[in-house]
């Protein structure tokens, strides 16, 4: 194990009941081969053990460890938000209380960012796992890819990593719904500074109480041709393109933000705002060819495909959403 000498390093752990898995994930940090400087844990009001088993670990932990103690709840999101606050690191990475970390995770990391100087967040791979970290042979990366077609749509916040004045653009996070890792990782991805790191740095723990609960996280996801993906897509997936307008409104507003920043490029500026002024405008045409009988959006449907329209929105599967879903009325 080598001391991190090289940066100023924080982890920044959201916790809420995690006394069944926690002690393994604080375990994983001790036995990084690049050691934090600091692991900051915000508690969203737990009513388990998991309190006293962060303090009985600060006492003999090889880093600095600041515990934030809930007043009242805040949810997952704004939890995660108030750890990242207090964080006093260059580079930051989060994390979930019941996952492990692979022993050379922050070395890693911490490499990727040296030989990436334009780059101010990574997600790396993670695999995915179950209860008792058996490995499903499965990354989740795996499985973005083999439905979305790419992984722009790979936003998983347990393996995010920032640099600090990344952390000052995310912050505050907005109220209309975005998870914070995907306005932490889209933001990235939008402005040409997020990277994904293909290598799977941890273990992905899935055992039923999982605060994420998407297809994208099951090692058995929906597959193409599986009867089950057609009935996912025509009622476990309904469209919600009001909810959509509001998330790439806030998108661009927080990107037109980002003019005149040091690390914001005045040509990857403009790109971002131009494709989403045009992802805009797509959700306002298939929320109207939804609105059609089904037979009557084939024509429009393969319009979009073929123009490669669909490959901001989920690509095939958000075509496939649009063929066979439900008719929308008026307002969706």
């Amino acid at each position: 194990m080598k001391e991190n000498n090289i940066k100023n390093i924080s982890i920044a752990l959201a916790t809420y009941n995690g006394e069944s898995y926690i002690s393994s994930q604080l375990e994983s940090f001790v036995k990084q081969t690049c050691l934090p400087s600091e692991l900051v844990i915000s508690d969203d009001g737990s009513q388990d053990h998991t309190i006293a088993i962060v303090r009985r670990f600060s006492r003999h932990a090889p880093f600095i460890v600041k515990l934030i103690e809930a007043k009242s709840r805040l949810g997952y999101t704004k939890n995660f938000e108030r750890a990242l606050s207090a964080c006093q690191g260059d580079i930051i990475l989060l994390s979930d209380q019941d996952d492990v970390w692979f022993p050379n995770k922050i070395e890693t990391i911490v490499s990727q960012f040296e030989k990436n100087r334009d780059i101010k967040c990574i997600i790396n791979n993670i695999s995915i796992t179950d209860e008792k970290l058996a490995p499903s042979g499965v990354t989740q990366l795996d499985l973005i890819e083999r439905l979305c077609g790419s992984d722009f749509q790979y936003v998983a916040g347990c393996g995010t990593a920032m640099l600090r004045d990344w952390r000052e653009f995310v912050l505050p996070f907005p109220d209309c719904g975005i998870p914070y890792d995907s306005w932490i990782n889209v933001l990235a991805k939008r402005l040409e500074v997020g990277y994904v790191y293909p290598v799977a740095m941890q273990y992905y723990r899935r055992h039923g109480n999982n605060t994420t609960c998407s297809q994208f996280a099951h090692p058995r996801a929906l597959r193409l041709f599986h009867p089950d993906f057609w009935r996912w897509l025509g009622g476990k997936a309904p469209h919600a393109f009001d909810r959509a307008r509001s998330e790439l409104q806030a998108y661009r507003d927080r990107i037109a933000s980002a003019d005149g920043r040091s690390f914001v490029d005045p040509g990857r500026l403009r790109r971002a705002i131009e494709k989403l002024d045009q992802e805009l405008e797509l959700v306002a045409m298939r929320r109207k060819i939804v609105g059609l009988p089904r037979r009557q959006r084939v024509h429009s449907i393969m319009t979009l495909l073929l123009r490669g329209d669909y490959h901001s929105a989920s690509g095939i599967s958000s075509a496939l959403k649009d063929l066979v879903g439900p008719r929308l009325k008026a307002a969706d």
